[in-house]
């Protein structure tokens, strides 16, 4: 009888155990799914952080340009001089 006792108790752990695993269970599934919101959120975000520093290169590129230009000016006056 004392070995069917001990049976018994076994296995209301393992159900209480099951039920605990359960539990963590839908708790992962729903971190998951908001991760995977907020996941979108970035990615959504992601051309826009490209549009802008292609943007910012351009605007650099263009800026560098003028400058050597300028420079090749300067050096044709000095020349002429």
């Amino acid at each position: 009888m004392d070995e069917f006792g001990d049976y018994q108790r076994q296995l209301r752990e393992l159900k209480a155990q099951a039920d605990e695993s359960e539990e963590k269970l839908v708790k992962v599934e729903k971190t998951v799914g908001e991760l995977a919101k907020r996941k979108t959120g970035i990615t959504n975000g992601y051309p826009l952080v490209v549009c802008v520093m292609v943007s910012l290169i351009f605007v650099i590129c263009v800026m560098v340009t003028f400058k050597w230009e300028e420079l090749q000016r300067m050096k044709m006056r000095l020349s002429a001089l």
